[in-house]
């Protein structure tokens, strides 16, 4: 995945103000190559909106770690976490997994994954557990 979709940030931050969060924490993962120029723009409308912006990469082992992390202190101050998830399906699917194993699981967190193409796969979906919650932006068109 090299770009966001047109009109992408808009969105994001539409949503963002629907839910309405405070702070969402773009997580971008091993199998994201997307533009900083993308990234950029992201990150700018959201704070001109008034959207605290948390940027992680979860390239390594020990950022990942590190995101999980962040994502149990939410749990043990109940907190409330909106995540914004960027990288290929095969990946997101595996970062449900793990999700799911380590036992981030809980009400006040929002994981939003993207997924850029094609249908949402029966791995994904049978990961998904009662208490999680999990928006997928998919098959994004221009300007929607």
């Amino acid at each position: 995945m090299r770009r966001l979709p047109r009109d992408f940030s808009l969105a994001v931050k539409d949503i963002a103000e629907g839910l309405p969060a405070k702070t969402v924490t773009i997580v971008r993962g091993e199998s994201t190559n997307i533009r900083s120029q993308d990234i950029f723009e992201l990150l700018c409308l959201l704070n001109k909106h008034h959207i605290q912006v948390i940027n992680l990469n979860i390239t390594s082992k020990e950022y990942k770690d590190k995101y999980y992390e962040f994502l149990k202190k939410a749990l043990d101050i109940s907190e409330e976490r909106t995540s914004l998830i960027l990288c290929e399906p095969y990946e997101c699917e595996n970062i449900l997994i793990e999700l799911t194993e380590n036992n981030l699981i809980h009400r006040t967190i929002l994981y939003i994954f993207y997924w850029p193409s094609g249908s949402i796969s029966d791995r994904f979906l049978y990961t998904i557990r009662e208490a999680m919650r999990v928006a997928v932006i998919t098959n994004p068109r221009e300007s929607v």
